[in-house]
């Protein structure tokens, strides 16, 4: 990942570290346990160090630069690579914790245990939507740069590059991690309803507990 952060000019690349650039990467074990206990906003830190911002891919310099498309390229690859690590993360998560949460609804649960994992699930929710903001930047991002481009050159490759980017990041569209909030949503919903249902029988303080057979 850190090909990309030393392109930096006057630094010229060798051929073999262009054509390095959109190789995935492969994280080492400790990365991978690593991102198990991360959140969606320490990735996307990682993210931000790891990558090339738009300032400098839109410079007038690195744009008529003859490796400017291998950086695109590069940043394509790492969008990519770096999305389906935070999906997998996201849907793992949420499997877990909502197979949990609903386990508890079917059992005898106490206030404190369902309000822990509305807690939790809430969470999950709020990082699902912080990714789903930051997949929309990086669209916006990408234009601005082709917007750029286009500029310096007095060309037109926006409206080509823009639909190649939507068909191989098809997650740009948002259609899975609009799903994994509907989920999430509709997980919390009936926990929130039970907390509720013991609120209306229960004293403020009294830990109680909820069979919902």
């Amino acid at each position: 990942n850190t090909g990309c952060r030393n392109l930096l000019l006057p630094y010229r690349p060798t051929n073999l570290q262009l054509a390095m650039l959109s190789v995935p990467s492969r994280q080492s074990p400790r990365r991978q346990s690593s991102r198990a206990a991360s959140t969606t906003a320490d990735e996307i830190q990682r993210w931000k160090e790891d990558s090339l911002d738009n300032e400098y891919l839109c410079r007038q310099d690195v744009l008529k630069e003859h490796f400017f498309w291998n950086l695109i390229q590069c940043q394509k690859d790492q969008l990519y690579n770096f999305y389906v690590e935070e999906e997998t993360r996201l849907i793992e998560n949420t499997i877990s914790w909502t197979d949990i949460a609903k386990k508890s609804l079917k059992e005898v649960s106490s206030q404190a245990v369902i309000n822990s994992h509305i807690v939790h699930l809430t969470f999950l929710l709020e990082q699902v939507q912080m990714f789903q903001e930051f997949i929309r930047e990086r669209e916006d991002d990408f234009i601005e740069v082709l917007n750029a481009y286009d500029n310096c050159h007095g060309t037109s490759v926006r409206p080509s590059e823009l639909y190649e980017l939507r068909t191989t990041h098809t997650f740009l569209k948002g259609r899975r991690l609009n799903e994994l909030e509907t989920e999430l949503k509709e997980c919390i919903l009936p926990l929130e309803e039970a907390v509720e249902k013991l609120d209306s029988k229960y004293p403020a303080g009294f830990d109680t507990v909820i069979n919902t057979f």
